[in-house]
């Protein structure tokens, strides 16, 4: 269990005292001693539970921070990712939390919006608690479980080989980094991996394979109506919920880890009691809503006046509904300007103690600029890297593209060369060449695109050698630097409801797309590998389905009440005439590329 406890008291306290109890004082008397130990936990904890805010004070409504609390598994990608984040500023926006709350705590002075798994009790982070405004999502529970499930399962698979791609100095966030799949994946892995042991009759195809092998990728039929393959009629594959690969949903739901972890999310998280926590007292809560009747009712109506309180709860299964009414409560509109993600390789870091004057002045030899002396400000130095490490990665494309076509052009030349006798002047035939002008003029872009990348890579490599302008590796210690200026990210070709038009398609289509080789590498003792999809979740036995809902019942009268509030507060928008909506996203074709040349670059600050 110790794992499971993060950094709040772990609920083993309040189980060990009833353990205890019940030994030595008896049942009920255990019981007695239980109730009374959790309803002053549960009195104390209620008068600093509703002193948290969760909206802005009335009048201050300005710029709020905006925490999107992100219960995993409720389309909270489309969400954050397709709309809050396009919708704020680069300059507004804190590192993604995902994988600790250290991200906040390194992000830029002066973000404003955060997402994370993380809980409630993130709040307490917050400096200006009269001004937040909190935003989350909730999804039918049935539906939430079988997808975490699904996940773990999927990402344990593609790490069967042990490789961990994590790079422990920084950067990207990985999904087995975050808050529950850190716990749930190994897990899951450790789980296939000694079923895996114990029957020599399965195993797993080498990673290099897995495309050629997978019977996943063979054409087959299609169901119209479902645009699924109808292999499951022709050759029954394995049930992806029970089969001897991994361990079956009904164990799963039944483990420790999906009780800490899975069961009653929307509970534990909007109550900040989760496992993720960092109230000491969490632990101990989870355990008396658990064990103790009096204990959970009285937790469930405090998460209920919280989330009535909340300025957004949306529904996943009125998803295009849920947008338009956040975008009402966020004060956004369909055609507000787009900005674009921002990697976290495109930040600084600095030692915290020791943050550089960004104002000082850094002297390099340029020669995109033909400057020896060329002095800017650490400010814009740190800008020009990161604008020169995008523009060469777009530079290399262009110049990989531009030279197969040069090379495409001389062959269909040599092929028109080839017509004329050999006896002829070559030279003289060459000048008539109908592919003469283009190759000319190809050839020169591609040493135009050459040159460029050579004195790009010399400036960049002049700047990364400079300590002071590289900065710091991402640690504990550090604070973050963004050199992008807004105006860099701005998305000119899409307004925020076009965006998340066709970012949201893009992530169902993203996903339908995993389906079919998640099990690739993952063979049964009759060779099949197999997938989930909707067809198989339709096939779960009832006994299962039920068996969820009683284990996250507390979560489906959450559900119940929080459908009822979102309806209420979206006839309310739609009366006031707030409620824009949602676009479709219509399929077009995207502008091509157009070559890249070096530009000279100015100081953000003067734009």
């Amino acid at each position: 269990m110790s794992s499971f406890c993060g950094y709040n008291y772990c609920y083993v306290f309040v189980v060990l005292l009833i353990l205890h109890s019940a030994v030595h004082v008896g049942a009920d008397a255990s019981s007695l001693r239980v109730a009374e130990s959790c309803s002053k936990l549960v009195t104390d904890f209620e008068a600093k539970y509703r002193a948290i805010r969760v909206s802005p004070v009335k009048g201050k409504l300005k710029d709020p921070f905006v925490f999107f609390l992100h219960v995993p598994r409720t389309a909270g990608k489309t969400y954050g990712t397709c709309f809050i984040s396009p919708g704020m500023k680069p300059s507004e926006r804190c590192i993604p939390g995902y994988d600790t709350r250290e991200r906040y705590r390194q992000s830029i002075d002066g973000c404003r919006y955060f997402a994370s798994h993380d809980d409630l009790s993130f709040l307490d982070e917050v400096p200006d608690k009269d001004n937040v405004l909190v935003v989350t999502q909730l999804r039918d529970p049935v539906q939430r479980v079988i997808s975490a499930y699904e996940f773990s399962i999927q990402t344990a698979s593609n790490m069967l080989d042990g490789v961990d791609e994590r790079i422990d100095s920084m950067p990207e966030i990985k999904s087995y980094d975050v808050w529950p799949w850190r716990y749930l994946v190994p897990s899951a892995r450790d789980s296939i991996l000694k079923r895996l042991q114990n029957d020599s009759t399965v195993g797993t195809v080498p990673r290099d394979e897995t495309k050629a092998d997978s019977k996943s990728d063979q054409k087959l039929p299609t169901d119209h109506g479902t645009n699924e393959s109808i292999k499951d009629d022709l050759l029954p594959p394995p049930n992806p919920y029970d089969n001897e690969l991994a361990m079956p949903l009904e164990e799963w739901i039944e483990t420790q880890e999906a009780s800490d972890l899975v069961h009653n999310g929307h509970i534990f998280q909007i109550l900040g009691i989760s496992n993720t926590s960092s109230w000491d007292e969490a632990g101990a809560l989870r355990a008396c809503f658990m064990h103790d009747d009096a204990s959970r009712n009285r937790l469930f109506d405090l998460a209920v006046e919280k989330l009535k309180q909340i300025p957004h709860a949306g529904l996943e299964s009125k998803l295009s509904d849920a947008v338009a009414s956040m975008a009402a409560s966020l004060g956004k509109k369909m055609d507000d300007t787009v900005y674009r993600s921002v990697a976290i390789k495109w930040y600084f870091f600095d030692d915290r103690d020791k943050i550089p004057d960004l104002n000082m002045k850094i002297t390099y030899n340029s020669t995109i600029e033909g400057d020896e002396h060329k002095t800017v400000s650490l400010r814009e130095a740190r800008w020009r890297l990161n604008k020169m490490t995008k523009e060469q990665g777009k530079a290399a494309h262009q110049l990989r593209e531009n030279e197969e076509h040069l090379q495409k052009l001389m062959q269909q030349q040599d092929m028109w060369l080839a017509t004329y006798d050999a006896g002829q002047d070559q030279q003289e035939i060459r000048k008539k060449s109908p592919f003469l002008q283009q190759i000319n003029k190809v050839e020169g872009l591609v040493d135009l695109l050459r040159n460029n990348n050579k004195m790009m890579t010399h400036d960049m490599e002049i700047l990364k050698n400079n300590d002071i302008v590289k900065g710091k590796a991402f640690g504990p210690n550090t604070k973050a630097f963004l050199a992008w200026r807004d105006e860099d990210a701005i998305f000119s070709k899409r307004t925020l409801g076009s965006n998340y038009a066709e970012c949201s398609s893009e992530s169902y289509t993203g996903e339908k797309e995993k389906s079919p080789s998640i099990f690739a590498r993952m063979r049964t003792k009759d060779g099949d590998d197999f997938q989930f999809n909707s067809r198989a979740r339709r096939k779960i036995d009832k006994r299962i389905i039920e068996r969820i809902q009683e284990l996250n019942s507390m979560d489906y009268k959450l559900l119940e009440i929080a459908t009822k509030v979102f309806d209420k507060a979206l006839e309310k928008q739609r009366s006031l005439g707030i409620l824009e909506p949602v676009p479709e996203y219509e399929h077009g074709e995207s502008s091509a590329s157009q070559p890249q040349t070096t530009t000279p670059m100015h100081d953000p600050t003067e734009l």
